[in-house]
């Protein structure tokens, strides 16, 4: 070994010999030195040994200490698998008692006391994140109460095919009802032991789910089928199978103390406010409920969706396109009132009333027409049966649909009728023989709210008054002549004949001709109005007016005083012609009002002027709005499509709603109809977008 500065020692026999050479022989290097670098490297050498022997048995002591804590925990989970497996065992073991039990039929309250004892021997061996790890009381605990349900609570014949509308059957709408209360009253058993919090969740999470399990679907189901159930038929059956349904749920969440999470919109029998700034706040106040509340749905929502919208509303709406009016032995079969009526109550979920009541109209406009036709014979009996039953389609509608609806329904169908009704009156000049049945008809229709005050005075003063006058006239005129000894007694009888009919159309009196009508007024607390209506119009009484001056003109003898009276020919009075004169004069009053606000808007200051103008404008044009908006957005479709040659109708079969909105096809386009829009189905993917009237025609043909 040598140092680093030390060099190689020559021998001497390997010298040059050249005496010429200058190269000096290197020194040997020095011992110390050399000894150094030596040990030095030695030291180096073994120092890095050391510290690769050191890493080792380092790493080696951690692998022991890892190793050996994998060994624990191996041993850990294995414990816990060896526990698990016994906890399996246990609950394998209940199972089979479980099982058992249902199987030996015992009876019923037995039966609960060892469901309540097993559940809570099967809760006891799991602990709560256990239980919910598991899905315990979302899965487990209904599947295991299931087999105790069908055993104890469900008749034989609930889940088979039979008919819960069977009349041998005992009542389904009792039997559904005491299922449901058997279920909660289980249910609040079973969660009993649960603190006060998690007892409440977790007997709503329980009842919901059963529910939903093994009432919901039957219910669905017998409402579904068309063997079981006729809407048609079965109302009474159906209303107090979905009436108990509804009443026990609601029942189970009053108890409990659950609120519905979204108030229904206000529906027919609702409280309905005019104020705008109201409606705006509960309606927000509704958004906001919704938005705090979006997470959880409550067993009555679960029920309306799932009954009521999905499957009763539609077989509801199928039947009312289907229906078309029969008369059989003189009677209207199943009249709409008699079907839709007692659902509309319920009806007040997702805006069913607005879609519904549309067509209902028309099919009592179709009625109308259809008996307009069964009746066309203007004989006394048959046109009297005719308005008798018309009145009988429309009275039930009365308080549901708007007032004008009424009006116009009656106006275009049963005012034709009743002006040529009453132009073959025949006027008695004995008051006691006349017969009044013809204006009694009239009179009632007012009263029951059924004709307008305008067709009302229209066909009075057009049919029966203009006739009335004639006659007192032309009576007059032949006992012009008479002889003084006769005078007397012809005044007193013209004066009884006036008396008669001024006490019979300007005093009180019942107009009611039939016990049915009777009692519909006496339950809403009314009063005949005819005659009030008589006594406040002016034509009217211009009309006796006039005859107590032909009875003066009788007794004055004064021919040209009664030539002057002189009432129009009746061949050119009736009540279109009257009808054209007082909607002129409607007009022209109504003119003359604006022309006065208008001027006495323009009378005030420059502030007060441009507000009450504005006030006048606004007001003018609701009022316009409210006399020409009375068609729907749907005629406005449908008459539209008419001039273009399009047939419109609505579509049948399963996807015949959209978000509960009838689909109809407008020529070959599927559209639905929403807040005044029209929504068409088109394009490639088949989505729903707003469409123009003009596009849609283009795209139909």
């Amino acid at each position: 070994m040598r140092g680093p500065t030390s060099t190689p020692i020559i021998p001497l026999a390997k010298l040059p010999t050249n005496s010429t050479s200058t190269t000096t022989p290197t020194p040997p290097p020095k011992v110390g030195e050399e000894l150094l670098y030596n040990i030095t490297f030695l030291c180096n050498s073994y120092e890095d040994q050391l510290k690769s022997t050191h890493s080792f048995v380092s790493s080696t002591s951690s692998k022991v200490t890892s190793l050996a804590n994998d060994v624990h925990q191996l041993q850990s989970s294995l414990q816990k698998q060896n526990e698990k497996i016994d906890t399996l065992t246990q609950v394998l073991s209940i199972l089979n008692t479980m099982e058992q039990d249902v199987s030996v039929g015992r009876s019923r309250k037995e039966a609960e006391e060892i469901l309540m004892t097993q559940l809570a021997s099967l809760e006891e061996l799991f602990s709560v994140q256990e239980l919910r790890d598991i899905q315990y009381d979302g899965m487990i605990l209904p599947s295991l109460v299931s087999p105790f349900i069908e055993c104890y609570y469900l008749p034989k014949y609930w889940n088979e095919k039979a008919s819960l509308f069977d009349e041998k059957e005992e009542s389904s709408s009792h039997v559904c009802r005491e299922i449901v209360t058997n279920i909660c009253h289980l249910a609040k058993c079973i969660c009993s032991h649960a603190k006060d919090k998690e007892q409440h969740e977790r007997t709503q999470q329980l009842i919901y789910t059963l529910v939903t399990q093994h009432v919901v679907p039957r219910v669905k189901h017998a409402f579904q089928s068309t063997l079981s159930w006729d809407p048609l038929v079965q109302v009474e059956d159906g209303l107090r199978l979905y009436e108990s349904l509804i009443d026990s749920v609601k029942e189970n969440e009053n108890d409990m103390g659950v609120d519905d999470d979204v108030k229904e919109e206000e529906g027919l029998f609702g409280v309905q406010h005019d104020d705008e700034d109201v409606i705006m706040e509960l309606q927000a106040a509704a958004a906001s409920a919704c938005n705090q509340t979006s997470n959880t749905k409550t067993l009555m929502n679960l029920v309306k969706e799932e009954i009521m919208f999905d499957v009763i509303y539609p077989r509801l709406y199928r039947t009312l396109h289907e229906w078309k009016p029969i008369i059989f032995n003189q009677q209207l079969q199943h009249p709409l009132h008699t079907w839709i009526v007692p659902w509309l109550p319920h009806l007040n979920h997702r805006s069913m009333l607005q879609t519904l009541l549309p067509d209902v109209q028309r099919k009592i406009k179709s009625t109308l027409t259809f008996l307009a036709r069964r009746y066309k014979n203007d004989a006394d009996d048959d046109i009297m049966d005719y308005f008798q039953q018309c009145q009988s389609v429309i009275q039930p509608w009365r308080m549901i649909l708007e007032t004008q609806i009424i009006y116009n329904l009656v106006s275009e169908s049963m005012v034709p009728r009743l002006g040529r009704l009453l132009s073959k009156m025949t006027i008695s000049i004995s008051g006691k023989k006349q017969d009044w049945s013809r204006l009694d008809l009239v009179c009632e229709l007012l009263d029951i709210g059924l004709l307008s005050q305008f067709d009302f005075i229209s066909l009075v003063e057009g049919e029966v008054m203009s006739h009335w006058a004639d006659t007192l006239h032309e009576w007059i005129s032949s006992k012009m002549e008479k002889k003084k000894e006769d005078e007397g007694e012809v005044v007193n009888d013209v004066v009884e004949f006036y008396i008669a009919w001024r006490t019979r159309m300007m005093h009180p009196h019942s107009t009611l001709s039939n016990n049915n009508s009777s009692k519909v007024q006496q339950q809403q607390h009314q009063q005949p109005v005819s005659w009030l209506v008589l006594q406040k119009d002016e034509m009217i009484c211009r009309h006796f007016h006039a005859a107590l001056l032909m009875i003066q003109a009788l007794i004055e003898k004064d021919e040209d005083a009664l030539e002057d009276l002189t009432p129009p020919v009746k061949e050119e009075m009736n009540y279109r012609i009257v009808s054209a004169r007082r909607a002129r004069e409607t007009r022209m009053e109504e003119e003359i009002q604006r022309n006065k606000r208008a001027s006495a808007a323009a009378a005030a200051d420059t502030s007060a002027s441009t507000a009450a103008a504005g006030i006048a404008t606004t007001r003018t044009q609701r009022e316009n709005v409210d006399d020409t908006t009375t068609a729907s957005f749907r005629d406005v479709v449908e008459e539209y499509a008419k001039q273009h040659d399009v047939t419109f109708h609505p579509r049948m079969g399963p996807n015949s709603t959209k978000d509960g909105k009838p689909i109809f096809l407008f020529g070959s386009v599927s559209i639905y109809l929403d807040s005044n829009v029209v929504f068409a189905l088109r394009g490639v993917s088949k989505k729903w977008e707003p469409i123009s009237l003009d596009d849609l025609v283009r795209c139909s043909l």
